[in-house]
């Protein structure tokens, strides 16, 4: 066991290491933005709950990316060098403008500026799911077979952090300067994506006939995973449905708590919730990694998936002891303060733990060849899934009492855990290049 400690730390600081923790954060700052930064401002303003719910199913976009992932698989773009370079190239600075466009009409609050807003956000979550596509490939093509673990792990690590810029410095600058100069800051960060891409060579991968007809680009994929997976598929698919059912059903619903609720104000939130929780994230994420490597990623997944639910009861106790003090001053060294760190640190530990986890196991079913397609068809399912939860969550939210809702958030982890050792059993990985024919 001891033997394999050296090679875990070389391939924690190999380039592609590092290089996949900057597209990692690439990939979580627009992502958080849509899913977490603005329902942050909408919930700072008051607006209902179940409006809130509405708007987080904006995030639902990206369970269709697999419409047009194969198109991003297997097409590059003229002029621009390299396949995945190229695609990261575009996709970057689009969203680096509508970054923008989202900082100019954030000054009003009028119902017009609203929908405005609901617009900008679903184009958001467009080009950032085609660069999650771009970036999920990317993965598969640079950590083959084991390698994965540790791969995901950094691309997680990488996406905690964004949620951090995002999630916590976006909010601190919110609340000294106002929400037009935090998004500002978030398009000025997302530009550095950009730069990252230029100086970095693409990865190595099966070479992709630049001729395909876009029907065998998109069926091609497809067909490969099911002949593949066979019938066991629909278990696979019900499983990547509801097994990140806890945190997606919970998630959106805690920051009206917490800023609504419970009184805490937008820059002790964003430091607590994202800020301080960034240390217990990246903990978690190189656990998930290097538990997958030394023990396999089942193993992990069980771990992860019990943690993942339970860190929801922490919402049910920081309702319970703060909601009696709400409207009354809380200092950073007052109980209500030191509550939210530890909940927001073990929340965040668990999300990192689980996020590697799952996210090695999908990447694991996909052939290289295909593997933007495939990952994108496999994650269809959870982003649909996030989308329907986050809706619906406002309306149980309203119907249930907090603490109700967040101990049902923590039972909605049950099915997956009941179907995880059929899907994983039923679940044939992928060769890695080495073993794939011809």
């Amino acid at each position: 066991m001891t033997e394999r400690a050296p090679s875990v730390r070389a391939a924690l600081l190999s380039p592609k290491c590092l290089v996949m923790a900057g597209l990692g954060f690439a990939s979580g700052l627009p992502y958080t933005i849509v899913n977490d930064t603005a329902t942050s401002m909408f919930a700072a303003r008051k607006i209902d709950r179940t409006t809130i719910g509405l708007l987080g199913a904006i995030g639902s976009v990206y369970a269709f990316k697999f419409l047009w992932a194969p198109l991003v698989d297997a097409r590059a773009i003229p002029v621009l060098r390299g396949q995945r370079r190229a695609w990261l190239l575009l996709t970057q600075g689009i969203l680096v403008a509508i970054i923008l466009l989202v900082a100019a009409f954030t000054s009003t609050e009028s119902n017009s500026a609203l929908t405005l807003l609901g617009g900008l956000l679903v184009a958001l979550a467009f080009f950032s799911a085609t660069q999650d596509i771009v970036v999920n490939g990317w993965t598969v093509d640079a950590f083959p077979g084991r390698e994965l673990g540790i791969g995901s792990s950094m691309y997680v690590l990488g996406y905690r952090v964004a949620i951090v810029a995002a999630g916590a410095v976006a909010l601190v600058v919110a609340n000294r300067f106002g929400w037009p100069a935090a998004f500002e800051s978030l398009a000025a960060v997302m530009a550095l994506g950009p730069v990252l891409v230029l100086l970095t060579r693409e990865p190595h991968r099966p070479s992709v006939d630049g001729g395909t007809e876009w029907a065998d680009a998109f069926f091609d994929p497809l067909v490969e995973l099911f002949r593949r997976l066979g019938w066991s598929a629909l278990v696979v698919f019900l499983f990547i449905l509801v097994f990140r059912l806890p945190d997606q059903l919970g998630g959106s619903m805690q920051k009206p708590l917490l800023l609504d609720t419970l009184g805490y104000d937008l820059a002790q939130f964003g430091i607590a919730r994202n800020g301080i929780g960034l240390v217990a994230t990246i903990v978690g994420s190189l656990v998930g990694g290097v538990l997958a490597i030394r023990y396999g990623l089942v193993a992990t997944l069980v771990v992860a998936g019990i943690l993942q639910a339970a860190s929801n009861l922490g919402f049910v106790w920081i309702h319970e002891t703060v909601a009696p003090l709400a409207g009354t001053e809380m200092p950073w060294t007052s109980h209500p303060m030191v509550m939210l760190v530890v909940v927001s640190s073990v929340e965040s530990f668990c999300g990192g733990l689980v996020g590697t986890a799952f996210v090695a196991w999908l990447m694991s079913l996909c052939t290289p060849r295909f593997g933007a397609s495939q990952y994108a068809l496999l994650t269809a399912g959870f982003a649909l899934a996030g989308g329907v939860a986050s809706a619906a969550s406002g309306f149980l939210a309203r119907e249930l009492e907090w603490t109700s809702f967040f101990v049902v958030s923590a039972l909605a982890g049950i099915p997956g855990l009941l179907l995880l050792p059929l899907a994983v059993w039923l679940a044939r990985p992928a060769p890695t290049p080495d073993e794939t024919p011809g």
